[in-house]
């Protein structure tokens, strides 16, 4: 079974889908240092690599896992991944769209949605 490294604690509906496909190894790597990164990457040996943006994703990391094919940020952007790397090593880079503050008061606020197309006056 193809392998999958989670670098951060992921919600149980996202975690139970790649566990029904891949061998997951999950642990939170904010802080750690690359160093240490490298090491349970390279004895992870994955095809995927599910992290966040406090998380470097180097292109050193990268060359501890041989058969990488994808980086998948759980967030909006990307920057913390070397995509030039990646993109030498023929790695997918992606990101979670509608995550992040913005959407995630919106959602819970619809008059946040409301104000963000036209004034929402007090009540009286």
């Amino acid at each position: 079974m193809s392998r999958v490294f989670v670098t951060l604690p992921l919600p149980p509906p996202g975690v139970d889908m790649l566990k029904d496909r891949f061998e997951v190894t999950m642990m939170e790597a904010e802080g750690m240092p690359p160093e240490t990164l490298k090491r349970h990457i390279a004895e992870a040996d994955p095809v995927g690599i599910v992290g966040m943006v406090n998380v470097p994703i180097t292109d050193e990391i990268m060359a501890a896992a041989p058969h990488l094919r994808v980086v998948a940020n759980y967030a909006v952007g990307y920057n913390n991944v070397d995509v030039a790397a990646a993109t030498r090593r023929g790695v997918l880079v992606t990101n979670t769209q509608h995550v992040g503050p913005l959407f995630g008061c919106a959602s819970r606020h619809p008059g946040s949605r409301v104000r963000a197309t036209r004034p929402v006056r007090p009540a009286r």
